[in-house]
């Protein structure tokens, strides 16, 4: 009998604001104002991640309040197990018995959450990640 149990927290990733409402030319970086309140929510789902309702646009000409990688996307748990067994069948030959699980508890992993403010997907997670981890079995 093998098992593998495999467990990483969820990847770090940034909300955004699109435009360059601080005028300085460039685009891409911008992040929004935290307004306050709990951003963290204690159960969260895949059609409401984070609390968005801690977050606003920035005023123009502004930049925004929030720091970089704030929210996590969700972790993995994944549990692989197999089992082996060989059984005489004459004295040179044998016959095995193999059986093998991955994913065994078919656990999803929900990928990373929308960041744009001004999507109406914000804070949305609209896809999952392959939990097969790049793990390859060979005989």
């Amino acid at each position: 009998m093998n098992s593998i149990a495999f467990y990483r927290s969820g990847i770090p990733f940034n909300l955004s604001v699109p435009g360059d409402i601080a005028n300085t030319g460039n685009t891409g970086y911008m992040r929004p104002n935290y307004i306050g309140g709990d951003v963290v929510l204690s159960s969260p789902t895949p059609a409401r991640w984070f609390n968005t309702s801690a977050f606003a646009i920035p005023p123009a000409f502004t930049f925004g309040t929030l720091g970089r990688h704030v929210l996590r996307a969700d972790g993995v748990q994944n549990y692989d197990f197999s089992i082996f067994r060989q059984f005489p069948v004459t004295e040179n030959k044998r016959l095995e018995f193999h059986a093998e699980m991955f994913n065994a508890f078919n656990t999803p992993v929900y990928g990373t959450p929308n960041g744009n403010i001004t999507s109406v997907n914000f804070g949305k997670v609209t896809d999952t990640v392959p939990t097969k981890l790049g793990r390859y079995s060979w005989r």
